[in-house]
């Protein structure tokens, strides 16, 4: 009877010693599970403040967005503008006659449309024959086409569009 007592206390006290071991796993695993709780509800914040960032920077880009096109329209009907400014004297004699029948009164304005065209072209020959001739003898002296851009106070492209040019001819 003594020794069925004592294994009963043995029994008791290893199961006693049992649930203090998974009491106790069961308290650092709450205590890992509310730290992994904290870090996720501290990365939810964080992806959330995120989220409206984006939202925000989305707006403010849909905004330049629509400014820049707004702009670039306005630049666009500037440049047609001046475009057809610039060719209105070169004009076809098509386009001079058939103007002529409709408004005769052009007539006068349209004596000096051959003189004007010669004095355009030749204006412009003079300047692209100048700026040719300075850009090719920087270039014979071995300058960098960003250095005689930089020089001529033109953009680099011009410069190596006039030398292509030139090369060609």
């Amino acid at each position: 009877m003594q020794i069925m007592l004592a294994l009963l206390l043995f029994v008791g006290i290893i199961i006693m010693i049992s649930l203090l071991f998974i009491g106790y796993f069961l308290h650092a695993n709450s205590q890992r599970t509310m730290e992994i709780s904290n870090i996720i509800s501290t990365k939810e914040n964080d992806l959330l403040e995120l989220y409206y960032s984006l939202e925000q920077m989305m707006a403010e880009l849909e905004s330049f967005t629509e400014n820049a096109k707004s702009d670039i329209g306005s630049e666009r009907d500037q440049i047609k503008a001046w475009f057809d400014e610039i060719k209105a004297p070169f004009r076809t004699d098509n386009e001079r006659k058939s103007n002529h029948i409709d408004n005769p009164t052009q007539s006068s304005k349209d004596e000096g449309w051959g003189v004007q065209q010669a004095k355009l072209m030749e204006k412009y020959q003079k300047g692209f024959d100048h700026k040719g001739s300075k850009i090719w003898a920087f270039h014979r002296k071995g300058l960098t086409v960003s250095d005689i851009a930089k020089e001529m106070k033109i953009g680099q492209g011009e410069v190596q569009l006039i030398l292509n040019l030139k090369k060609t001819i």
